[in-house]
């Protein structure tokens, strides 16, 4: 606190009624510090070409110049204060579960997979269709039917999954709904785990939850308490690294999945979001919205890289920042359909989106949260590219 200076609040932040002061620092980082940088840097730098690059060239290296480590108390305190709040959201779903509704707000019953083609999906109704294309009646033979007897509503899996979203096992990989089978030689993965199966393993005839890559399965019930984690076990997640770093370790948590993740910008915007915040109206305006209007953040620099600007020195700047993702949602869809996953983040039970666009189109992964409390910008780098020969 004592190197911290009195500096009007900026927008973004949301003080106490009457508080017109911010404390904020920025503290130059050390030589050693650098260095440990410029290896995360290293170990996440991908030459892979995107069209965000606009025709532009990828470097071979970026080199960190400087950077500085950020102290904005405001910033900090409304972090925290998601983090926590997060934290109880999720110990609220693993005693309740992600259940999904009708239109009026029933919970669905999962029917299994049903010999009666007489039901059709009510997805066709609504915007953008069934997304199992179903138009009609007498369509859905052998389809996992989610159902509200009360209100005579029918969803098919996949309308379903797009309404409570698509789960990761701990490694990080969808979990893909087998439906019903008669082959109960598998079992739920939370017996192992020492959990517990919700239905003491008792798997025949029950709706099964697949990693085929993992050799991993839940039954319905675990599924729909399931949290998939991201924090020190979503498959190398190239910043993970940087926890030994013990910048601000009490906001390091597993339990809420607080990851570092890189966010690339300009000269201008950074000293805005170092000493206010993002503004998630804004966020997004450079990089499209493929995602929606959020905060895109990327776990690789050359990703992030994609978005900076050159200054006057030759140097380009690039945050690196903490994000609580929470529950995630996952998505490997080339063409999302992109009201459902804001949604799903903004009014649902997932806190944050993962969009896979490394396996769908073998690229960078994306890190996406729609609410600026989630990020705190801690780290501010300028860096240039390197290019060989």
């Amino acid at each position: 606190m004592d190197v911290m200076e009195d500096i009007p609040m900026l927008n973004g932040l949301a003080p106490e009624e009457g508080n017109v002061l911010n404390k904020f620092a920025k503290i130059p980082l050390a030589a050693s510090e650098l260095a440990f940088i410029q290896q995360i840097f290293d170990s996440s730098h991908k030459k892979v070409y995107t069209r965000d690059r606009k025709g532009a060239k990828v470097p071979d290296r970026l080199k960190v110049v400087r950077a500085f480590r950020v102290q904005n108390l405001q910033n900090w305190t409304e972090f925290m204060k998601k983090q926590q709040s997060i934290k109880q959201h999720i110990e609220t779903l693993r005693q309740s579960g992600n259940k999904g509704v009708c239109k009026n707000g029933h919970e669905l019953a999962p029917l299994g997979t049903s010999r009666d083609n007489g039901w059709g999906c009510d997805g066709r109704s609504e915007e953008g269709g069934c997304a199992s294309k179903i138009t009609g009646f007498r369509q859905t033979k052998g389809m996992n039917r989610f159902r509200c007897e009360r209100c005579d509503f029918d969803y098919c899996e996949k309308c379903y999954l797009l309404r409570t979203g698509a789960k990761v096992c701990l490694n990080g990989h969808p979990l893909v709904p087998l439906g019903t089978t008669r082959d109960n030689g598998w079992t739920c993965d939370n017996a192992r785990l020492g959990i517990g199966c919700l239905r003491d393993n008792k798997t025949k005839g029950i709706n099964r939850y697949r990693c085929e890559q993992c050799d991993f399965d839940l039954c319905d019930l675990c599924h729909q308490k399931h949290i998939g984690h991201v924090n020190n076990s979503i498959e190398n997640l190239k910043t993970s690294s940087m926890e030994s770093m013990e910048l601000h370790s009490e906001g390091s948590d597993p339990e809420t999945n607080t990851v570092w993740l890189f966010h690339g910008t300009n000269d201008e915007a950074a000293e805005l979001i170092t000493k206010g915040d993002f503004l998630v109206d804004k966020a997004g305006s450079n990089a499209g919205t493929l995602y929606g209007r959020g905060i895109y953040m990327a776990e690789s620099c050359s990703k992030s890289d994609e978005y900076s600007a050159e200054n006057s020195e030759g140097l380009r700047c690039m945050l690196i920042c903490r994000a609580v993702l929470g529950n995630v949602l996952y998505s490997d869809e080339v063409a999302p359909n992109v009201d459902s996953l804001v949604r799903q983040c903004r009014n649902g039970n997932y806190h944050s989106l993962l969009g896979d666009r490394e396996k769908c189109r073998g690229t960078f992964r994306e890190f996406i949260v729609y609410d600026d409390d989630q990020v705190y910008p801690e780290i501010a780098v300028w860096y240039q590219r390197l290019y060989d020969g």
